[in-house]
């Protein structure tokens, strides 16, 4: 039915033009000419659709692109900090001069990336530290209690001579070490083994580190390398034999019952001799060594263990566990003798030790 002329506006889907004013579909030849259709089909006319007739996906497929397109930008955008931010990293390290080293961290670090400038960058860290000195790792580690426990501070404070095994701890902690001391030592003489030595210092003994209470198997482990040339029972093993074993007490530490009973049990004879100058250099003389629990004084301020291993005329030769400085000196009897609470005397003893290296922690 055509549409009445009543002065009223057509509907809103009719073209006011001349296709249109009748409601008629205009001919075929008449939309070629004045109406243009869409790639979707639907008529388009003076900028409107009709309706009934809206594209919902067109409109999708729009949003889809725009967010795209947003995601796209935004990944450029990280990606070029990202850029950025190596780039002036790399350009400061590469152009900082030497009298300004930052210990290890950028000046603009946050203080949430503390870790990276020990363990973030593995492949320089040990090139970084050989520049660095005594007083800069020194200042690090108190900069940076989040990365070193108190009692590894308080080991530097106490023994200087373990700053380099204190500052390495958070890169070098977990690391898996070969051991091989068989180039290190000569049968028949006693080695010097140190109990933070970075091989085994950070390996668990008891409640504690073997760097900071294993003074007690470290010097098992140099009598027992010495005497019978078999570099398999390192500092490590011998703390994981003694723990194994029982004779590590907790919250007290290594029990003397390893000297005497212990060293037995891997194949040395012990004896526990008295407390004189003259038992002292007879057992020197006859090329045993001495293990000594000690007192606090010039080696401890606790309890402490250490290696009487010769002597040259009245003076004794020391190896200390805890300090190569004290290893290198000379001491008379009188300067240890109010120190040293017992003192077990070693030789080898049964060619076949009564306990096999098959320890738990190994």
């Amino acid at each position: 039915m055509n549409q009445m002329t009543t002065g009223k506006e057509p509907p809103r889907w009719q073209n006011t033009g001349k296709e249109y004013t009748t409601g008629k579909k205009s001919s075929g030849k008449e939309r070629s000419g004045s109406v243009r259709r869409t790639d979707t089909g639907t008529f388009k006319a003076a900028g409107r659709r009709p309706a009934g007739r809206f594209d919902t996906s067109r409109m999708e497929e729009k949003k889809r692109m725009r967010r795209n397109q947003r995601i796209r930008k935004r990944i450029g955008l990280v990606f070029g900090a990202f850029v950025l931010c190596t780039g002036s990293f790399l350009a400061g390290r590469l152009t900082a001069p030497a009298g300004n080293k930052t210990l290890g961290r950028t000046d603009d670090s946050l203080p949430g990336e503390s870790g990276m400038s020990r363990s973030g960058f593995m492949s320089t860290a040990s090139e970084q530290d050989s520049e660095m000195s005594d007083e800069e790792k020194r200042a690090y580690v108190l900069e940076h209690p989040e990365e070193y426990p108190e009692y590894l501070v308080s080991l530097m404070e106490s023994s200087p001579e373990a700053l380099d095994f204190v500052y390495s701890y958070p890169e070098e902690k977990n690391q898996e070490t070969v051991i091989d001391l068989s180039g290190e030592f000569t049968k028949g003489e006693i080695p010097l083994f140190i109990q933070w030595d970075k091989r085994w210092g950070y390996w668990k003994y008891g409640d504690d580190l073997l760097g900071l209470s294993g003074c007690g198997p470290t010097c098992l482990s140099m009598v027992y390398v010495g005497l019978t040339g078999d570099a398999s029972m390192n500092p490590k093993v011998m703390a994981a034999y003694s723990e194994s074993n029982g004779f590590y007490l907790e919250n007290v530490g290594t029990s003397w019952e390893l000297m005497g009973t212990g060293a037995e049990e891997l194949g040395l004879r012990s004896n526990t001799i008295s407390l004189s100058r003259e038992a002292v250099f007879r057992e020197l003389d006859a090329g045993r060594p001495l293990i000594c629990s000690m007192r606090p004084g010039d080696f401890t301020a606790n309890g402490h263990f250490i290696v009487i291993y010769g002597r040259e005329g009245d003076e004794l030769l020391v190896h200390d566990p805890n300090s190569p400085k004290r290893s290198g000196m000379k001491w008379s009897y009188s300067d240890l003798e109010y120190q040293i609470k017992n003192i077990w005397s070693y030789s080898v003893g049964s060619k076949e030790r009564k306990v096999e290296k098959s320890f738990s922690q190994i």
